[in-house]
């Protein structure tokens, strides 16, 4: 009966015990990062909800979710492009973008990567027909996801086209 008895007892309080755990909390978002100086470091993710604020003069500091002022987006008319490839994917040393529009436009490319940090834009627009081929060189990129953004004459996005440098 004693063993019955400790037997039992042990099996409520391990069972009491898990239940009683509880999980940090945690946070789904699709942004965030980190941040560093000589004398500050911060970090954030978009999802979280605030919890705290503090601040001494002119610097304010909020825990939690972190978020700009709206900003007003807009839908333009996307039709310059007819047909576009970026190849190969995932890539090594070089990738091949090939364009098909309706018509010349003035072309500008840049290179960012997973996180949205700029690696490389050119630095004037280039006039293209309506059949455009360019290779580009990745050998000086480190291994990741890459988005090769494509840009019209007015700075408006065209197309985002991810890839992978091996």
């Amino acid at each position: 009966m004693k063993i019955k008895s400790t037997l039992l007892l042990s099996l409520m309080l391990y069972a009491g015990a898990t239940y009683a755990q509880s999980a940090d909390r945690q946070v789904l978002g699709s942004s965030g990062g980190s941040y560093s100086g000589a004398s500050i470091q911060a970090d954030f993710t978009a999802g979280e909800t605030a919890t705290a604020s503090g601040a001494s003069g002119s610097f304010l500091v909020n825990q939690g979710f972190q978020q700009n002022p709206a900003n007003t987006l807009a839908i333009k008319e996307q039709g310059l492009l007819v047909n576009y490839a970026l190849f190969p994917n995932p890539a090594q040393e070089i990738v091949t973008l090939g364009l098909i529009t309706k018509e010349g436009l003035d072309l500008k490319i840049s290179l960012t990567n997973a996180t949205g940090q700029n690696i490389f834009t050119d630095p004037k627009a280039e006039k293209i027909s309506t059949n455009y081929k360019r290779e580009i060189s990745l050998k000086a990129l480190a291994s990741g996801i890459y988005f090769l953004n494509l840009f019209d004459n007015n700075n408006g996005l065209l197309q985002s086209i991810r890839f992978i440098k091996q």
